[in-house]
């Protein structure tokens, strides 16, 4: 090889080699370059939200005739079933043939007139007779279960 062969190399080698360089240096940056943040294992589901309560309502106020205003807040049982009258429209029936529907009970309306009770509990109506001390369905008298805790003579 010339010297004039060599230098024309060596001349081109040198100016190569800063461009090589750099050439690996971008090279490894974009393949091999640091590992990217390892992602983050999955987290468990949250729990669900906890259910909004229902809103307060205020309690219905007592009705005006005194025999009706006793029997609110009294619960008594009906064969397997116990109802609880909540307030001067509402009362909650539990057992017999609503526990296998409603294991909690369920909450219907009921009307009062001159001591006669309507009520309709899953499609069948009930008519109770009421005196202002003894509560009967169809003649047969109901057990009142536990003693009034309010003065509902007010």
């Amino acid at each position: 090889m010339s010297l004039a062969e060599r230098l024309t190399r060596e001349h081109i080698l040198a100016r190569l080699s800063p461009a090589l360089c750099c050439c690996a240096l971008l090279l490894t940056a974009a393949c091999g370059g640091p590992a990217p943040a390892p992602t983050p294992p999955p987290q468990p589901a949250a729990a669900p939200a906890p259910a909004a309560a229902p809103p307060v309502s205020a309690p219905a106020p007592l009705p005006e005739d005194p025999k009706h205003r006793l029997l609110v807040g009294t619960e008594w049982r009906l064969g397997e079933m116990t109802v609880h009258f909540l307030d001067a429209g509402r009362l909650l029936v539990k057992g017999g043939d609503v526990a296998p529907h409603a294991p909690g009970g369920i909450t219907v309306k009921y009307r009062y007139t001159d001591g006669a009770v309507e009520a309709s509990v899953m499609g069948q109506p009930i008519t109770a007779r009421w005196d202002g001390a003894a509560l009967s369905v169809g003649g047969l008298p109901a057990e009142k279960m536990a003693p009034d805790s309010t003065d509902n003579t007010r």
